[in-house]
């Protein structure tokens, strides 16, 4: 049986344009789920942040979506400014980890084991990542089982793990398989200090 989420994820809807924008706030609620987070507040500071930075525009990052860099930027962001102005006894380590390996059996095995430590000692861990193939999307992965890969995304979905493949390339286009470019991974993990 699996085990209970302590939090929903938020419905991003049709706009797949700001599915990195949805990933922020999907990560940031799973990584602090006894915060008080206004969602519909924590969603206009990444705009507004958006906006504010201008490069990409507000309005090409709603149409095309954004890289890696730019969800990176944000996400710092909003642990710099947001979420630490929340709770001052709030501690963060975003890992500068990448994934390693190039093999799908490997690289799943890695992302499985840092997803295994959370929940012990105060730990949360997650994983945003961009899938593309059959979707081109940025989701956070939550847990890894031996057959399957749990998406943290509008709803709790699970995959088989034979449908994923990884990739240095990114933005590969197929309709029935998943590619994770290995750079579009990002290890994330709080603590409370």
């Amino acid at each position: 049986m699996a085990a209970k989420q302590a939090v929903r994820p938020l419905k991003q809807g049709d706009l797949i344009g700001i599915c990195g924008v949805y990933a922020i706030i999907n990560a940031t609620k799973y990584l602090f789920p006894k915060d008080q987070i206004d969602l519909d507040d924590l969603f206009a500071f990444i705009l507004t942040k958006i906006d504010e930075r201008n490069n990409p525009k507000l309005l090409t990052v709603i149409l095309n979506g954004m890289s890696r860099r730019t969800l990176v930027t944000l996400y710092n962001d909003v642990l710099r400014e947001y979420v630490f102005h929340i709770k001052k006894d709030l501690d963060m380590v975003a890992e500068k980890k990448k994934l390693e390996s190039s093999q799908i059996g490997t690289a799943v095995q890695e992302m499985k084991e840092f997803l295994d430590r959370s929940n012990k000692d105060g730990i949360r861990r997650i994983i945003i990542v961009c899938i593309d193939g059959k979707i081109s999307h940025w989701t956070c992965i939550t847990r890894i089982t031996d057959k399957k890969i749990e998406l943290f995304d509008g709803e709790i979905k699970s995959y088989n793990i034979s449908k994923f493949h990884i990739t240095k390339q990114d933005g590969i286009v197929d309709s029935d398989e998943f590619y994770i470019c290995k750079d579009n991974v990002i290890f994330l993990e709080t603590y409370r200090g």
